[in-house]
């Protein structure tokens, strides 16, 4: 499969009252963060919330109910991490720098790495070139990532195919940019991430980096991200403009203005149509792609940074305040209205999988339906249950995807991750 790599460069009031239609629950962890723009990032039932001011993380690992503060060790009084990501629940990856560029040592290149969930990082330095600040890291699977820098105001990027043991300089970056800062991953090798720059550009390839196709929006200013679901279809969010795309954005299908706010802040989608869309104190969801919206959440106090949403649930971040937000959309992800309460008295093994997995009924229930959705809302499967408890899976393509299963009384829903044979 060839990889794709989508860049987004950056340069450079309200529709009325609306009634807030859900019940976010704050899940306030008991260490606070700091003050400045807090990064969330969920995985599985943990929670982590950076703040590159502070070096700074919050780790929850039981979806919000309990808190510890950690910190990221650094190797001199002057350093800054500006980025983290996390692969799973345990291995993750920070970048930055150490030094000063007026210092007689001048800058050096920083990336972290912890296998334990944040509790204790290790140096992951090997191949970077120094005299580059670091501002994003991404990976895509387990061993293959990407790490961005900037340096004479152009990008420096450095990849790693055995999981960050080792980085190698590209350093036939096609388009004139200043700094990439956030990325948003899919399925495979394929991943997308955003920057900086003087308007918004959109930078595509598909050889790795060798060739690209450029594209120039100087209408715009800046741009809040996108989202992918494979390398064709996606949404790319700049100023106050959804944007949809159904060719790996070499054209978008639709171009709906957002009627709240003249920037949005933050984003993240269900599919293609249904998704939350963050200003800053306010959260929109829609069902139908922009056409129409309700008021989700309302607080004119808290100042919002960042959304994610994560299996079942949407987490939201604040800036100068330790509250974090999260509301459950398990009605909404595959459109049922009731969901099993305790539903992780079911078994779904082993996962991730390649060919089959199986079914662990609570004990008197007896299971009738799998039904596998895959990212885009799309039923891909669906396997009556009767006298098996296996579901055979290996015809479908690797990724995520949501299984409904449902019995007699109940309706279950799991993540399912189908990897590479």
């Amino acid at each position: 499969m060839k990889k794709i790599f989508i860049y987004l460069f950056i340069a450079g009031g309200s529709a009325g009252y609306m009634a807030q239609t859900d019940s976010w629950v704050n899940i306030t962890p008991g260490p606070v963060l700091n003050y400045g723009a807090a990064k969330l990032i969920a995985k599985n039932n943990s929670i982590f919330v950076f703040n590159s001011n502070y070096s700074s993380l919050l780790r929850s690992t039981d979806g919000g109910i309990s808190w510890s503060s950690l910190s990221i060790p650094s190797d001199s009084t002057r350093h800054e991490y500006n980025d983290l990501t996390f692969v799973n629940d345990q291995v993750g990856y920070v970048v930055g720098y150490d030094g000063s560029l007026f210092s007689k040592y001048g800058i050096r290149s920083v990336i972290k790495k912890t296998t334990d969930g944040g509790l204790t990082w290790q140096n992951a330095s090997n191949g970077l070139l120094h005299q580059s600040i670091l501002t994003h890291i991404s990976f895509f699977n387990a061993n293959q990532g990407i790490a961005f820098g900037t340096a004479q105001m152009k990008t420096h990027r450095f990849i790693t195919n055995d999981g960050g043991q080792n980085w190698t300089y590209l350093p036939n970056f096609g388009p004139d940019m200043d700094q990439v800062n956030s990325s948003a991953g899919f399925s495979g090798q394929d991943g997308i991430v955003a920057g900086v720059g003087h308007y918004m550009h959109l930078a595509i390839t598909h050889d790795e980096g060798s060739t690209w196709t450029t594209r120039h929006f100087h209408s715009l200013t800046s741009a809040s991200g996108l989202k992918f679901f494979d390398d064709q279809n996606g949404i790319v969010v700049a100023d106050d403009y959804i944007f949809t795309t159904h060719d790996g954005a070499l054209t978008f299908a639709s171009q709906i203005k957002f009627p709240y706010a003249n920037f949005i802040k933050s984003f993240d989608m269900i599919d293609l149509q249904r998704g939350f869309f963050c200003t800053d104190h306010d959260i929109y969801y829609t069902a139908d792609g922009g056409n129409s919206w309700s008021l989700s959440y309302s607080n004119p106090d808290l100042q919002l940074v960042s959304l994610k949403i994560e299996g079942a649930n949407v987490f939201a971040s604040t800036a100068g305040s330790s509250s974090i937000l999260k509301l459950d959309i398990s009605d909404r992800i595959v459109g049922i209205s009731h969901q099993a309460k305790g539903s992780q008295q079911l078994e779904l093994y082993p996962n991730p999988t390649s060919d089959r997995f199986y079914l662990g009924a609570p004990e008197g229930e007896i299971l009738v339906s799998a039904v596998i959705f895959d990212q885009l809302g799309r039923k891909v499967k669906t396997q009556p249950l009767a006298g098996t408890k296996a579901v055979e899976v290996g015809e479908l393509s690797p990724g995520a995807y949501l299984v409904e299963i449902s019995s007699g009384e109940h309706t279950y829903l799991h993540k399912l991750i189908i990897q590479n044979k």
